[in-house]
């Protein structure tokens, strides 16, 4: 009777023992199913946070206003100026005038832009420079009168920084500026390779140094059989006095980047990359993206408007203007300022140049003051002055070439 007490609890005590392994085995199956669903739930509410805040906002157009404005951009030019048969054009080596010329569209364009066409066209009857040129590349640039301005932000104004503080600039002799930021197809008639990360022979040359740019000049020079520094590029007073062409608001538009759209390429207009020049509207004075695309590289310095020493950090940086196709629509405004040490580059960065005009072709009643323009050396001289430097950016722009 023992034996079969003892086999019925054994049993029993068997039978207990798989029912609490089976119930341990279903709890566990059910905990491991919770947690797998729980995992689930935080990769969804991760991949959602990452399409609202992230993928969405990068790849989804987002025009400043309700208005698509890309869509169907209004016309660059409204009619043609009468056209220009002065002779003065055939004594500015290797320039052609361009005749007749547009008349840049106005229709949304901020206050002081129609004085600022009707001053650039009084001064091309006065002295008798063509408004606009073109060099045997095809190269076209649009005449700059001298004049008065205030460089730049007002304490209001959204998005300034302390380096912006108001200040009158004078702007005492014309130049010409290049209507387009140089293009790569451009680029490449002079140089051996196109560096631009993004192709398109119209679209601006990127991925240049400072440096790069004065090996262009100087080619450039060379090509158009005048003397270095004919060609170069621009200060950064001239930069902004071209780029507001007779504004005082944050962009040649307005105070708002409501309209930006129609001027620039910038963050909330482009999935990713530049454009081809000249797809938007240009300012009263024929000049083309100097909002947004790429930034573009000045002649001088970076400094401080009131002149006190620069920290040691800035020594030696270029000032770089207009914003490019991935900052906001702030950092495109006219005052705006940036800088990058002379061997930097990028995908974001290009230029536009200048071109001189001899002082006996526009002789004024008072005489201007000497020109204040500081060109630097040509290239090979300036390089050998730092060629540590120069040697270290081509060897990394070399390796980063080879990575991809």
């Amino acid at each position: 009777m023992k034996t079969n007490s003892d086999d019925i609890k054994k049993r029993a005590k068997n039978f207990l023992s798989r029912r609490h392994l089976a119930s341990t085995h279903k709890k566990s199956r059910v905990r491991f199913k919770l947690r797998v669903l729980i995992w689930v739930v935080e990769a969804v509410v991760f991949l959602a946070v990452m399409e609202h805040f992230v993928i969405a906002p990068a790849l989804k157009y987002e025009p400043s206003s309700g208005k698509d404005y890309t869509k169907e951009l209004p016309p660059p030019f409204k009619g043609e100026m009468e056209k220009n048969t002065s002779s003065t054009a055939e004594k500015l080596k290797g320039l052609n005038r361009v005749s007749p010329v547009g008349i840049p569209n106005l229709e949304f364009a901020a206050e002081g832009s129609t004085e600022a066409l009707d001053k650039q066209r009084e001064y091309s009857r006065k002295t008798n420079l063509p408004i606009e040129v073109v060099n045997t590349m095809g190269m076209r640039f649009r005449l700059i009168p001298p004049g008065t301005y205030t460089m730049g932000s007002p304490p209001d104004e959204e998005g300034r920084n302390k380096t912006e503080p108001p200040h009158e600039v004078r702007i005492p002799h014309p130049f010409y500026m290049s209507i387009h930021e140089v293009t790569q197809g451009q680029w490449d008639t002079l140089m051996d390779s196109d560096p631009s990360y993004f192709e398109g022979k119209q679209r601006p040359v990127e991925e240049i140094t400072w440096y790069d740019c004065l090996r262009f000049l100087e080619k450039l020079c060379k090509h158009e059989n005048v003397e270095w520094g004919n060609y170069r590029l621009p200060t950064e007073q001239e930069w902004e006095y071209s780029c507001r062409a007779g504004t005082s608001t944050a962009f040649v538009c307005g105070n708002t980047a409501e309209k930006l759209n129609l001027y620039a390429v910038y963050k909330k207009v482009t999935v990713y990359g530049t454009e081809p020049v000249g797809k938007r509207l240009p300012n009263a004075w024929g000049l083309f993206n100097m909002h947004g695309n790429v930034w573009e590289w000045c002649l001088t310095q970076y400094y401080k408007y009131d002149s006190s020493p620069v920290p040691d950090e800035w020594r030696g940086a270029r000032a770089i203007r207009g914003g490019n196709w991935q900052t906001k629509a702030v950092e495109c405004r006219s005052a705006n300022r940036a800088r990058l040490g002379p061997t930097s580059h990028g995908n974001v960065l290009g230029f536009r140049i200048v071109r001189e005009i001899p002082q006996e072709l526009y002789k004024e009643t008072a005489p201007p003051p000497p020109r204040e323009v500081n060109t630097p050396p040509p290239p090979a001289e300036l390089l050998n002055r730092t060629p540590e430097v120069e040697q270290k950016s081509e060897s990394v722009r070399a390796e980063e070439k080879g990575a991809q």
